[in-house]
């Protein structure tokens, strides 16, 4: 079932092939730290892109479809006709989830480890870069 923060959506005019719906449920996120969210709206919007799919109401529809358990419950929490955009979506999700992206940063910072042939100036890099990922 649609959450209701899609109901301004004009639904009828959207028509989803099943043949992308099946290639779809390969992109599912369920807020664990396996996928960050960050993977997760890269995932999709590479696949929207490869199906050729413009148009902003479906690719929210789609989003929706990829969430499962707890973000999926999460979306049914929103204020009805609250998402107007794919943009509006992605910041909600990413003031409601962006906690798993932290812990996922936190645990690949304290499990990396230098490789014997990797130089000085890689791993500080890798360290550098994982640093970033961590929202202030």
């Amino acid at each position: 079932m649609l959450s209701s923060c899609f109901s301004h959506f004009s639904l009828n005019q959207l028509s989803i092939p099943n043949e992308l719906l099946d290639h779809l449920s390969l992109l599912n996120f369920d807020g664990e730290v396996i996928t960050t969210i960050n993977e997760h709206i890269y995932d999709l919007i590479h696949f929207c892109e490869s199906q050729e799919i413009d148009s902003d109401e479906l690719v929210c529809i789609l989003f929706f479809l990829t969430l499962e358990v707890c973000v999926n419950r999460w979306c049914h929490t929103l204020p009805p006709a609250s998402i107007r955009s794919l943009l509006t979506f992605l910041k909600e999700l990413h003031q409601a989830f962006d906690v798993c992206d932290h812990q996922d940063a936190y645990e690949r910072i304290s499990q990396l480890r230098m490789n014997p042939r990797e130089s000085v100036e890689d791993f500080s890099s890798c360290f550098v870069h994982l640093c970033h990922e961590i929202p202030k």
